[in-house]
């Protein structure tokens, strides 16, 4: 069974709904909010089961699903829950996550909350380490009609900042007719590439005006070359015009850019796997550099009544974010020598 987004959300709503006005009825409400699995957590959705709503609770609610009074009314929450098509497990003592009972809905509910999260992390900075994104886009190129034409246009800038260039994205609004500017040093010359992006369904193909319009700014600003992308595709008269001698343009489509991501993605597929070999870890534990995180072991602590750990090594720096290999920890008791330590 196919669900709509529309349909989906409305579900998440009812059940939110339903759960707050319920605990309202019971005093149980107090100290209790909801939030999104992305909003909480900031991290990319669970691959199996779909978490549709995290509940974060202290009051009353803490107390029920802690087993500390309210016994009575565990049954009915339930009962609840299982009317509306979905069951609750506790994340930790003060989280609860709801999940879809029918797995047809588990199902939509997975692909709805990856498109989600793919889309927020289309941005600048972040796909130098998410290949996620363009191996999604390699499978599945009829989704660029579903971004945002600005997401479009970072996606863009992005694939080329992937392909060794250096990008300029533009403001998005009154730029100039630029989207993106190619920078690429070939020696001690600089080409200047200027990229117009247009984000259109099928049935609207680009018109011979705009890509004579980029053509004239390439030419007025003496750059060396134009490039028209487009999710669309041309009408013939603005393929001739492209075609000129004196022209500077090119012409690339939903097809061409999904070829690019799926080169990108088989490329950080195999950066991935060399920045996790054993081989390189040891360069670099060998070769720290004090001015980057590289290299670093950092360490999460957490715990209620205990200090517990989690360590990681860099193994990539960027800007806004790092990737991290976890460290298995090793696990000691006051038996094991040297005895009465703690830590």
């Amino acid at each position: 069974m196919k669900f709509s987004n529309q349909q989906l959300e409305f579900k998440i709503e009812n059940l939110r709904l339903e759960v707050k006005n319920w605990a309202i009825k019971n005093d149980l409400w107090k100290d209790s909010c909801f939030s999104s699995f992305l909003e909480y957590h900031k991290d990319e959705p669970n691959e199996n089961a779909a978490c549709v709503l995290v509940l974060t609770t202290e009051g009353g609610l803490w107390n029920m699903f802690n087993g500390y009074g309210y016994s009575q009314l565990i049954e009915e929450f339930e009962n609840m829950l299982e009317r509306l098509g979905f069951y609750n497990e506790m994340y930790n003592s003060y989280i609860v996550h709801f999940y879809p009972i029918d797995d047809d809905l588990n199902e939509a509910y997975l692909e709805y909350f990856y498109w989600k999260w793919l889309t927020k992390i289309i941005q600048p900075n972040y796909t130098s380490l998410y290949n996620e994104i363009f191996d999604f886009f390699g499978k599945h190129p009829n989704k660029f009609y579903d971004l945002h034409h600005r997401q479009f246009e970072v996606l863009i800038s992005e694939i080329f900042s992937n392909q060794g260039y250096k990008t300029e994205l533009g403001k998005g609004q009154g730029d100039g007719g630029v989207d993106v500017k190619l920078f690429y040093k070939d020696g001690v010359d600089q080409t200047v590439t200027y990229v117009q992006v247009k984000k259109y369904k099928e049935n609207l193909p680009i018109k011979l005006e705009a890509v004579a319009a980029l053509s004239g700014i390439v030419h007025t600003d003496n750059v060396d070359g134009g490039l028209f992308i487009t999710s669309s595709r041309y009408l013939p008269s603005a393929q001739v015009f492209a075609e000129k001698k004196n022209s500077k343009i090119i012409l690339k489509d939903s097809t061409d850019v999904q070829n690019w991501c799926e080169n990108i993605n088989k490329i950080m597929e195999m950066d991935r796997s060399r920045l996790f070999s054993d081989d390189n870890i040891l360069h670099i534990l060998n070769h720290q550099s004090h001015f980057d995180l590289v290299g670093k072991i950092i360490t999460c602590k957490w715990g209620s009544g205990m200090v517990l750990n989690n360590f990681c090594i860099v193994l990539k720096d960027e800007p806004n974010l790092a990737l991290v290999m976890r460290i298995d920890n090793t696990n000691k008791t006051y038996l094991d020598p040297p005895h009465n330590f703690r830590g």
